[in-house]
């Protein structure tokens, strides 16, 4: 594969992360699995699912059309939700964003950039939907940090400086009207 490839497949795997929605099958299980060999055919399975919606998708809406399609081909499926999200995005043209992205800098002493979308399980559709105001996440981990995984962890100066970082966003945001901080800009930095 030449580097032209495989600049494009990096930059189609990152449309996909942060613009596309996913489909995770997070458990499965059936049969027996205890001690020894039992020779059976199982009677039930249980798989546990989730996905991840992006902006404008309506999560009763698409599990009513996951079900649809899982009964048009097995009917005897019993699908169950257990619970939903509604997605959110906040533009990168707030205001807000350069000022989060200023104080992450002074707070971390390094550049950072921002990264125009986030899989996550996070309620903040509640800001960005219902309160209309913009929504940002810094996350303050290394980045091998085997998130949600047996050997998550975090550089404990990364701890600290994310805390330097909440106090200067929070700092930096009070000193801006309503006004700026909804203020769009026309050009990114």
């Amino acid at each position: 594969m030449g580097i032209k490839e495989s600049i494009y497949q990096r930059l189609n795997t990152t449309k996909k992360l942060c613009f596309e929605p996913t489909f995770n099958i997070a458990g499965f299980s059936s049969g027996y699995s205890g001690e020894g060999a039992k020779t059976i055919i199982p009677s039930e399975a249980t798989v546990k699912m989730d996905m991840r919606l992006v902006n404008n998708q309506d999560p009763d809406e698409i599990f009513e059309r996951f079900k649809a399609h899982v009964s048009k081909f097995a009917p005897d499926i019993t699908v169950t939700k257990i619970g939903a999200m509604s997605p959110s995005r906040t533009s990168a043209n707030y205001q807000i964003v350069e000022t989060v992205r200023e104080a992450t800098e002074r707070s971390f002493e390094r550049k950072t950039f921002i990264q125009p979308s986030l899989g996550g399980s996070l309620p903040n559709h509640v800001w960005t939907n219902i309160l209309g105001v913009p929504s940002v996440i810094v996350p303050y981990a290394n980045a091998d940090e085997a998130n949600h995984s047996p050997n998550e962890n975090l550089v404990v100066d990364n701890f600290y400086k994310g805390i330097l970082c909440t106090c200067e966003v929070m700092k930096a945001a009070s000193q801006m009207t309503k006004d700026e901080l909804l203020q769009k800009r026309t050009t990114l930095a």
